[in-house]
């Protein structure tokens, strides 16, 4: 059985290396997000010699995440995306999912884009595309 997508939180903090998951941090109003969609390169070792193609795998790359969020002028984690977006500057993304031992991802991201949308009966959105840097790392922790 599949894991409810109902409840699952993500955060942004604009410094690296502290919890990204402070309530201060809460990315308000996620409609979706997708991701991590990384891959690494592939480096072709093919010589002269060579009968077939030969490769080796380049370095992992872990992609990037998308979102679409209701766009909240004052909720912080939405300012701290735009912060780091403006400042060039990277962050700690973390998101939380909804199973018993409550999984989560955490990494650090530049955001690379924050593009707001709207129209007739449609609420403004933004669509948020954060590039990870490093490893991604899942893993499990207590409720919270």
């Amino acid at each position: 059985m599949g894991y409810d997508s109902k409840g699952i939180k993500a955060y942004f903090a604009t410094v690296t290396g502290v919890t990204a998951t402070a309530t201060g941090n809460y990315i308000g109003e996620v409609v979706s997000f997708s991701g991590p969609s990384g891959a690494a390169a592939i480096i072709d070792m093919t010589h002269l010699a060579s009968s077939f193609k030969e490769k080796k795998m380049g370095l992992p790359d872990e992609g990037q995440v998308t979102m679409e969020v209701n766009m909240i002028a004052t909720n912080v984690g939405q300012e701290q995306l735009l912060k780091c977006r403006r400042g060039r500057t990277r962050g700690e993304f973390s998101v939380r999912l909804t199973d018993t031992g409550v999984t989560k991802l955490d990494c650090e991201a530049y955001c690379l884009s924050y593009v707001p949308s709207g129209g007739v009966d449609a609420p403004l959105r933004a669509a948020v595309t954060l590039e990870l840097n490093g490893l991604a790392t899942w893993s499990t922790v207590a409720a919270e």
